[in-house]
């Protein structure tokens, strides 16, 4: 949020006409007031509730400080070139003229989305011209699970940011994706904010995306890392907020958890980008886990045909939390069958194809974007 603040001895403005067909319905239709603080504001995107709070609070001691009998705010857009959508900049005024009534002081706001002509006389003493930069920073501190994200980045992180999108998606009963704000519980919206404060990976980016619906979904609306306090589920009066990268950390900080009892590191299903990896123990069954591969197509497979000795391929796959690792050698390729080592339970068993199948239960069903065979990444 950006704030112009202007102690005068007297003020007016006018309401001419509607400069965007979502303006605000019109209270007050011209107004003069003396003795007045004047507070100029840009709503910008990622302004929250958190924001007009302390804005209120930043308003309030000014004009405690300048003597002003009253304050006015005037929605101003020329002070900011990252305005927030009109819906989310009604709310944040409204959440801050609530707050400075609610504190006892005489407040007037000029209604947003008009043009108004007005006219200041600015007193000129060491304070009565100010201009603030209102964020919603969180005070974080680097904490050791963050480097859980760094584990997972490039593709693997861009694959978990679509599903997770996508998984949100499927939460609400939303059917489209839309830049911006979503206009019906049909819809979710995506914005992209700058942050400011420490950069820290997934909680506190350079970027962070919000994902924007108009349905509860069954998502914390915080958690905790040991160290910080992290807000993931904001409720607006225009619908729900989450932040898709704290939502990818909240659940790679649930999969971590699962050591506790004594199972290794997990994603669900529907977040891994892949879900199988088939391992020929020699590469003269090279060529049978290509056919298996490509009878396990539906699901996310890959093939790990490098010449590397097969405990290092376990460990690779193990590394990267894929949930099934199937093994082909002679026995499997006499038995028509695979030995599985499920990630979810710890547990190695002999599957059939058809069974390994029905036990990767994805309700998104994302299409494949990592190569077929591990020697072919990057």
């Amino acid at each position: 949020m950006r704030v112009l603040l202007i102690h005068a001895d007297n003020f007016w403005f006018k309401v001419k006409e509607k400069a965007i067909e979502s303006a605000e319905d019109v209270r007050e239709k011209e107004l003069a007031k003396d003795n007045v603080l004047v507070a100029f504001v840009s709503v910008e995107e990622g302004d929250e509730i958190e924001t007009a709070k302390r804005a209120a609070a930043d308003m309030s001691e000014v004009r405690s400080n300048v003597g002003a009998s009253s304050l006015i705010i005037y929605p101003y857009a020329h002070l900011s070139s990252t305005l927030a959508p009109p819906t989310v900049a009604k709310e944040i005024l409204n959440e801050l003229e609530k707050r400075l009534r609610d504190s006892g002081q005489e407040i007037h706001r000029a209604p947003f989305g008009w043009y108004k002509e007005f006219s200041i006389h600015c007193l000129g003493h060491p304070l009565s011209e100010l201009s603030r930069t209102i964020r919603n920073e969180e005070e974080l501190s680097y904490s050791s699970s963050l480097d859980v994200c760094k584990k997972f980045q490039g593709a693997t992180m861009m694959f978990f940011k679509q599903a997770t999108l996508e998984y949100l998606k499927y939460l609400s009963g939303a059917k489209l994706i839309v830049d911006g704000l979503p206009k019906s519980p049909l819809e979710i919206g995506v914005t992209i904010k700058g942050n400011s404060g420490r950069i820290l990976p997934c909680v506190n980016e350079k970027f962070s995306t919000s994902v924007w619906l108009k349905r509860e979904i069954p998502i914390p609306s915080s958690f905790e890392d040991g160290v910080n306090h992290y807000a993931l589920l904001r409720k607006m009066e225009n619908g729900l907020s989450v932040d898709l990268e704290r939502y990818i950390y909240y659940l790679l900080l649930q999969g971590l958890k699962r050591e506790q009892n004594g199972l290794p590191p997990a994603v669900p299903l529907w977040m891994s980008p892949i879900q199988v990896r088939i391992l020929p123990v020699a590469q003269k069954y090279l060529s049978n886990a290509i056919q298996i591969a490509e009878n396990l197509s539906a699901l996310r497979v890959d093939i790990d045909d490098t010449e590397d000795r097969l405990g290092n391929k376990i460990r690779r796959a193990g590394g990267e939390w894929i949930p099934f690792i199937a093994l082909v050698g002679e026995r499997e390729v006499t038995t028509n069958t695979l030995s599985v080592r499920v990630r979810e339970t710890g547990e190695q068993t002999t599957m059939t194809i058809d069974e390994l199948k029905r036990k990767v239960e994805d309700p998104l069903a994302l299409r494949q974007t990592f190569p077929r065979f591990v020697s072919e990444r990057p």
